[in-house]
């Protein structure tokens, strides 16, 4: 797995959905996470988007939900009328050890409770195996 080398860094404004829990943004060059917490400040949900340059794929975990890894298609769906629209197409090949490692070194200036939790989720992933 290759991955560009730059630092994540969070978003501060970001548009919030009504009766959501609060979602956080991190982007850079090649990642865009994504957490939900709830009020209580526990986790309800993250997603983790990267090679965005290249063959862009996304591993999303929503509490409740099993975990979904897919490649991002920006080609038109059903219902899009033409319209591209980015489409999560189910993607069954993931190096989770290879992503949380380069997770680890993109993110060391981001909350640092964010990065907890998500390497803490993707261990979880890992050492159930269910992806």
């Amino acid at each position: 797995m290759r991955y560009n080398r730059t630092v994540l860094r969070e978003i501060k404004y970001v548009q919030q959905q009504r009766k959501t829990d609060k979602r956080r943004w991190f982007t850079d060059d090649d990642w865009d996470v994504y957490v939900w917490n709830r009020k209580d400040g526990s986790y309800s949900g993250m997603q983790l988007c990267y090679a965005k340059s290249r063959n862009q794929r996304a591993l999303t975990w929503m509490d409740g939900k099993p975990p979904y890894h897919a490649t991002v298609s920006e080609e038109a769906g059903p219902g899009n009328h033409g319209k591209e629209a980015a489409m999560l197409v189910a993607d069954g090949t993931l190096d989770i050890a290879g992503l949380a490692r380069h997770f680890w070194k993109v993110s060391r200036e981001i909350d640092p409770e964010v990065r907890k939790h998500v390497i803490g989720k993707l261990k979880e992933l890992m050492k159930a195996g269910v992806l």
